[in-house]
């Protein structure tokens, strides 16, 4: 038995990437501040 994968990783300039309007795939991007409290770390948006 054998397993395998391959996967491809492409890097881009932030202020290069547009949204296409044909496009399925949506995203969005959030900006977070990783804070430790007391109850350990949580993770809060930056507006």
């Amino acid at each position: 038995m054998a397993w395998g994968a391959v996967y491809w990783q492409y890097f881009e300039d932030l202020d290069k990437i547009t949204g296409a309007t044909d496009n399925p795939i949506k995203m969005q991007r959030d900006v977070m501040l990783l804070e430790d409290t007391e109850n350990g770390p949580v993770m809060k948006p930056l507006g």
